[in-house]
């Protein structure tokens, strides 16, 4: 299968995500293993002026919401990508692949589908059922100290994201549907995040129901933007 066509843009974040070759688990251990990607992000937003607003290590794969200002997602990744797998080669004393394939990106073009993916992304561990909520889960930006300093909201992206730590946590960790779920990992695996047309009209009102509304200005945001996507679909 071809590659699909990279997309560069300053404009939107970009969901990213990649795995381990054979779906191994990581060759280290975890604290090992979550030191250097920490310092690897680090290096990454100096090197490449990226703006990172997520990160999740799991057992054999990783998610990130990053920003690029200078349109440079290529090479960023390129570098976090090498120098992770060379380093944990290393450490490990392995000889063989660390990635199982490039990363996967998808780009998120509005506020609604950023909170979709922001809260896909730090649930991950809670559905994978390794955590009971993301306070407990250890190896993720939400909890960790020493790389919560590396993390900037994205701005212009936050009109359905909670206004406190304590809201954000509960909405991250209530119940969520595995039909909901499901939809919005096939919709991350597209190179513009979008959920298939079924979803996007017959399931609106389930899908809404899991984004943190708390203000009329969410709601008037909502009745704006599906009356022009309803409307681009007729």
């Amino acid at each position: 299968m071809a590659r699909k066509i990279l997309i560069r843009t300053n404009e939107y974040p970009y969901h990213i995500t990649a795995r381990t070759i054979n779906k191994e688990w990581f060759f280290l251990g975890p604290a090992d293993t979550w030191n250097i990607f920490v310092r690897h992000l680090s290096k990454m937003k100096t090197k490449f002026n990226v703006r990172i607003h997520a990160f999740v290590m799991m057992s054999n794969h990783f998610h990130l919401l990053v920003s690029t200002p200078d349109s440079n997602i290529d090479k960023a990744m390129h570098y976090f990508m090498s120098t992770t797998a060379r380093e944990i080669a290393a450490k490990a004393h392995r000889i063989n692949k660390i990635w199982g394939a490039r990363y996967y990106r998808s780009v998120i073009t509005t506020p609604e589908y950023y909170a979709h993916a922001f809260r896909y992304l730090y649930h991950n561990p809670i559905r994978a059922g390794i955590a009971k909520n993301i306070n407990s889960y250890p190896w993720s930006t939400f909890l960790q100290k020493n790389a919560q300093k590396l993390i900037v909201q994205c701005e212009g992206f936050d009109a359905f994201m909670p206004d406190t730590q304590e809201e954000l946590s509960a909405w991250i960790n209530q119940p969520t549907d595995e039909i909901y779920l499901e939809s919005v990992r096939k919709a991350l695996r597209r190179s513009y995040f979008q959920f298939s047309k079924s979803k996007r009209i017959k399931k609106y009102d389930q899908f809404r129901a899991h984004l943190h509304k708390n203000t009329n200005h969410h709601v008037q945001y909502f009745e704006s933007y599906h009356k022009t996507l309803n409307a681009r679909q007729r």
